[in-house]
């Protein structure tokens, strides 16, 4: 879990490797969780953690 991926080494770090797993395992269902950023980064959905646990 980022705190925050809205710095650009921050999102260049976490997004990219996720978007190459994501592929390599299309079965699976990714998720990039943070502490406040929703929506998608490369196809990726981004969930803030909070959300994800309400749901859960």
């Amino acid at each position: 879990m980022k705190h925050s991926i809205k710095e650009d080494a921050t999102y260049n770090r976490e997004v990219p490797p996720q978007v190459k797993y994501a592929k390599a395992h299309e079965d699976w269902n990714c998720l990039l969780f943070t502490y406040d950023k929703e929506g998608t980064g490369e196809g990726i959905p981004v969930v803030p953690v909070w959300k994800w646990l309400m749901e859960v």
